[in-house]
């Protein structure tokens, strides 16, 4: 849309008069080093043509000598007369529309020759230059707002056009260009009032037109409704979470930053907490991709709901979400909101048909008083507050503690070091005996994992194996703990050696193949190897655990149930599953000496073992009494301190050279 002001000398221009001059009349030569407005026209890029026109006027004058031709002739007016310019103007022809090829307003380009007829009729009228009226509209203007023809524009003050919030930014941008002498004016994005009544988005660049003939400002503005839409779809995703729609990581980290600063000392009206589903890789991988998703964005919808208004909710990656809690009046509403998360999360959840009991750990993380705090820092604590809470049980939620950010460390540096210590197979298999409670002769052993470590020492299995599982180093180092011990196995003829699959190796779908190869390459008999699972992974993933430990059954070799009674299992699914041997806790075996009501829970695990036709073993006896009441209660095989400690392969060859008769008797 070009639109050219009343023709006044540039230290006059104030306000800015938006009226077109289109008058009959010659075109005059402009000031050296410039063109009248009606010369300029825009391209697609917005830019005007400022090409010199001093020759279409040097052969007018020679066309028509004696005629007036402005002030190089004498010319003069009458005080308070308008000065009339000749400025013959004709849109440019556009196929498209536009000067883009859409509906776009475009300056108008001045054109040698008479004017079009419809033009000629407007030029015979007085021209009004009033403030803000405009006078010559290009077609291209009228596509623009929707009112063809473009006469119906006419008169209409440009202003009235603009979206009511847009008007005050529109007269300062125009009004500041004329203060500040600047030649440019824009880009401004502006709404326009359509003819339906809707607005759409609008971008305007000008220019300040000031020579002999015209000074004044030249508009050219274009629809740019669909690219700000594209633009505010772009930032939406460049700040938010594809899949659930929540913000993410940087959004979340720039509203914290926001809200410390808005606080002020003392910082304790805040709280973030970081909330991670359990198990949630186990879900995903045995269950498929879109289950997984279905269940990250059920969790965002969810912590919607315990959202206040002035709160935030976020994934962070994963299934590691994040909530940004402001104005709080003290620290325990950060705890109930954690307790009402962690409540509304343990709902059950049926997806594709699948029913989930999902668990969340929470970490709460306060800003530190003493000291002006950090958004990264205090995202930071929450998600170690998180770990926390993990380490603790799951299913629970904790508050950051300073020495909790050492523990990481300390965490972090030997999770470093055991990925060192797997890849050059550094850890050692130990062997712990089964024994016959009955005769005291070795009838089996349990392959156990140690770790060496050069600086630190042995390392405790309760140290690193959960330090294995969360960092997925489990497969390597549970393959290579099958495979030594196999291989260790074959060289001991006859006897039975026990190895533990972990939830991680049983998801994976390469187990079943890797322990047949296993089999064949170390020449130990099927029936010889019995493979040990946590009851818990009857519970979690019953579809995925009974498909795989079918196939695996399928080998020929033995499956036993570790921890039997301490998980959540349903005693009438044992059925499904394709069971050999269920092994007493240690729990149930401290106390079998102390009592009936004490050896209670061991009774009832032998009676069922009976009654399905279950071998069993007894975990964890320490005390010859304990060894005594289990081979008097029905317990064939123990196994635990009383006996041995895990040994190496040596070691173990000693002990079961040895009689330990007198131990059980």
């Amino acid at each position: 849309m070009a639109v050219a002001a009343r023709p006044v000398p540039r230290r006059h221009l104030g306000r800015p008069r938006l009226a077109g001059v289109l008058h009959r009349g010659r075109l005059r030569r402009a000031a050296p080093g410039h063109a009248p407005a009606h010369r300029a026209g825009a391209g697609r890029s917005g830019a005007t043509d400022q090409r010199p026109v001093r020759s279409a006027a040097r052969g007018r004058r020679a066309a028509h000598p004696g005629r007036h031709h402005g002030p190089r002739d004498g010319g003069r007016r009458a005080p308070g007369v308008p000065r009339r310019v000749g400025c013959p103007v004709r849109p440019d022809p556009d196929p498209h529309g536009g000067p883009d090829g859409g509906a776009a307003g475009g300056a108008a380009a001045a054109r040698r020759g008479p004017l079009p007829a419809p033009h000629r009729a407007g030029h015979r009228r007085a021209v009004d230059l009033r403030p803000g009226r405009e006078r010559a509209v290009r077609d291209a203007v009228g596509a623009l707002a929707a009112r063809p023809p473009p006469d119906a524009l006419l008169g209409t003050s440009l202003l009235d056009l603009v979206h009511p919030d847009d008007r005050d930014r529109v007269t300062a941008l125009l009004g500041s260009a004329t203060s500040e002498g600047a030649d440019r004016v824009g880009p401004l994005e502006c709404r326009l009032r359509h003819a339906s009544g809707q607005y759409i988005m609008t971008e305007t660049v000008g220019r300040v037109v000031d020579d002999a003939d015209v000074s004044g400002y030249l508009m050219t503005t274009r629809d740019v409704t669909e690219r700000k839409a594209l633009e505010d779809q772009l930032t939406h995703r460049a700040f938010h979470d594809e899949l659930t729609g929540l913000a993410n990581r940087a959004l979340l980290a720039d509203r914290v930053h926001h809200a410390l600063e808005r606080r002020g000392n003392p910082y304790r009206h805040l709280a973030v907490l970081v909330v991670d589903l359990d198990d949630f890789k186990t879900i995903n991988d045995s269950l498929g991709r879109s289950v997984g998703d279905g269940m990250l964005r059920a969790t965002a919808d969810r912590l919607r709901t315990c959202l206040r208004s002035a709160d935030t909710a976020a994934r962070l990656g994963g299934d590691e979400f994040a909530m940004l809690l402001e104005h709080l009046d003290d620290a325990a509403e950060a705890a109930r909101v954690a307790e009402r998360v962690l409540a509304t999360l343990r709902q059950p959840l049926s997806i594709g048909g699948r029913e989930i009991q999902p668990q969340a750990s929470v970490g709460i993380a306060l800003p530190d008083p003493d000291r002006p705090p950090d958004a990264d820092e205090l995202l930071r604590n929450a998600d170690v507050a998180m770990h926390m809470a993990k380490r603790q049980g799951r299913n629970r939620f904790a508050y950051f503690a300073p020495s909790m950010h050492a523990g990481l460390v300390e965490k972090l540096d030997l999770a470093h070091d055991l990925r060192g210590a797997v890849e050059r197979h550094e850890l050692l298999v130990h062997y712990q005996p089964f024994v016959d409670l009955a005769d005291g002769t070795v009838v089996g052993a349990e392959a156990l994992v140690r770790w060496p470590h050069p600086t630190k020492g042995l390392i405790a299995p309760d140290r690193f194996i959960p330090l294995a599982e969360e960092s997925g180093l489990i497969l390597p180092l549970g393959y290579a703990v099958l495979d030594t011990a196999c291989r260790q196995a074959a060289a001991w003829p006859g006897l039975k050696i026990s190895v533990n699959l972990s939830p991680r190796q049983v998801q994976d779908p390469a187990v079943v193949l890797y322990v047949q190869q296993t089999l064949a390459r170390s020449g130990l008999p099927p029936h010889l190897l019995t493979l040990e699972i946590t009851e818990s992974l009857l519970h979690e993933d019953a579809e995925v655990a009974q498909h795989r430990l079918g196939e695996l059954k399928a080998l020929g070799v033995q499956l036993a149930v570790d921890d039997f009674g301490t998980g959540y299992s349903s005693l009438s699914r044992l059925h499904d599953f394709p069971i050999d041997i269920l092994k007493i806790p240690k729990p149930f075996v401290d106390g079998v000496a102390e009592g009936a009501e004490r050896s209670a829970l061991a009774r009832a695990i032998l009676d069922l073992a009976a009654a399905l036709g279950l071998e069993v073993v007894a975990e964890g006896i320490e005390h010859a009494a304990q060894a005594e009441e289990l081979r008097r209660l029905g317990c064939p095989v123990g196994q635990g301190f009383h006996f041995s400690r895990p040994v190496p392969a040596p070691d173990f060859e000693v002990f079961r050279a040895a009689s330990f008769l007198d131990g059980v008797s």
